[in-house]
């Protein structure tokens, strides 16, 4: 089953914040960094419901290279 993916617009604003900063740093890191979080989404339209419960309904997927957090509710 797929599940649609509905980003709030403050974690928008938080990836785009953290893209700028990776790209500062290095476009190649910037580039990293868009792609695991669009493969991590797209993963998670298909397996969202594999990951434990962090806090009541809530579930966190962490980044795998990056140190970042996704919360699914």
């Amino acid at each position: 089953m797929n599940f649609k993916i509905i980003i709030e617009q403050k974690a928008g604003e938080d990836i785009k914040k953290a893209a700028k900063w990776y790209f500062d740093q290095s476009e190649t890191a910037a580039n990293n960094f868009k792609t695991e979080v669009f493969n991590t989404l797209n993963y998670l339209q298909t397996a969202i419901t594999e990951h434990r419960k962090f806090i009541a309904e809530i579930r966190i997927l962490s980044l795998r290279v990056f140190p970042y957090n996704i919360y699914i509710y």
